[in-house]
């Protein structure tokens, strides 16, 4: 017997939430999809506090239906299962995606169906590209990478922008990440990618970026991340480097323009997709 619990959300949420779920209640997670609401489900042990999670859940659904009153609003429950298949069913549902002009993230079974393809084994708690922010990050690269780049990639996840960023030409680039789970799914898609020894990836928050100095940083995190974050980011960026900021709700600019201006930062390039927006930041 098989216990989810699960949050349906507003899909504009889909980051967010799968956030609290990794962090606070289980990272065996199935996405399903349904109109513009989606259900992020997420594999317990029935011997778990169930009723306990399931109220923090739903605090925590609360708080981000506060933030975002336009969103539509969201419920936790659960459910059990019989016998289920949860980690073949994620594999079955995965298909390969598009994530910038000419480039696409694929599963190793999909392997050669495209000119570029970024390898992936999909796991349940990371990201597979699907997310307008990766993509928009996967686009802003497509611009600024350069060949013999040394770029940071903090947030990876599953390393795709890292990954991207090693088969654009960088000569070095280094993905962190706070879970012990992104990073080693990332590593393994470093190797299915063959941009080993040029990737490296390391576990870890802003303390375990390095004192050396970046070309280019991506930073797909939310804005209060952005902004606790930032005098990090300025610190070892290079002059004349970039930052893209990505992880911004639309209705989140004007609030990030201000602290840029305060930071004496300058919005360079801009995208949007949907609800979401990504920003090239020069500092």
């Amino acid at each position: 017997m098989y216990c989810a619990i699960v949050a349906e959300i507003d899909k504009r949420l889909e980051d967010p939430v799968v956030g609290f779920f990794v962090q606070n209640l289980s990272h065996n997670l199935l996405l399903e999809e349904n109109g513009k609401k989606m259900r992020v489900v997420g594999y317990l042990s029935p011997r778990l506090p169930i009723q306990e999670m399931k109220k923090s859940l739903s605090r925590y659904l609360l708080d981000l239906k506060t933030e975002n009153p336009r969103f539509l609003p969201g419920r936790a429950f659960v459910r059990y299962e019989k016998e289920f298949d949860w980690v073949g069913q994620f594999k079955k549902s995965f298909r390969p995606r598009q994530v910038a002009p000419g480039w696409w993230v694929a599963a190793p079974w999909h392997k050669g169906r495209h000119p570029n393809e970024i390898i992936i084994e999909p796991k349940m708690a990371f990201g597979t590209g699907e997310h307008a922010t990766t993509q928009l990050c996967c686009q802003a690269a497509l611009g600024l990478v350069k060949p013999g780049m040394k770029i940071l990639d903090f947030g990876t996840g599953s390393g795709i922008l890292a990954i991207l960023a090693a088969k654009l030409g960088a000569s070095e680039v280094l993905g962190i990440d706070n879970d012990a789970l992104a990073t080693e799914n990332a590593e393994e898609n470093a190797g299915l990618n063959r941009v080993r020894p040029k990737v490296k990836l390391k576990l870890g928050s802003i303390e375990a970026v390095p004192n050396e100095k970046y070309d280019l940083i991506f930073a797909n995190l939310i804005l209060s991340q952005v902004k606790e974050f930032f005098p990090r980011f300025k610190k070892v960026l290079k002059k004349k480097g970039f930052l893209v900021a990505s992880g911004i709700l639309t209705y989140q600019l004007a609030d990030l323009g201000r602290f840029l201006k305060e930071n004496r930062a300058e919005l360079t390039a801009f995208g949007r997709d949907c609800d979401w927006a990504a920003l090239v930041i020069s500092l």
